[in-house]
């Protein structure tokens, strides 16, 4: 069985090399392989619009002015759940 997810990593993790180097490396040390990565920056706009289930909440112009500020770092992550439970037996 195959199983995908995509994690975002935010400005904070991402402006630092040695946090991106952890990361993946703990990625690969758990047995998930990351089968595509992509940097990506938001526009003000599209921000907003990620973000709009926090329109009107009191941190929301931060939140989307600190997104569209800085690069992400989307990680298109693979796990085969039965080598993994395999990998769990030996």
């Amino acid at each position: 069985m195959r199983q995908f997810t995509l994690a975002l990593l935010k400005p904070d993790i991402t402006h630092s090399t040695p946090y991106l180097q952890y990361i993946t490396s703990q990625l690969k040390q758990k047995n998930l392989k990351i089968v595509q990565e992509r940097v990506f920056t938001f526009s003000m706009q599209e921000a907003q619009k990620f973000y709009s289930v926090h329109t009107g909440r009191f941190f929301f112009n931060r939140l989307c002015g600190f997104m569209a500020r800085f690069f992400l770092f989307f990680l298109l992550i693979y796990l085969c759940l039965i080598c993994n439970q395999f990998y769990f037996l030996l």
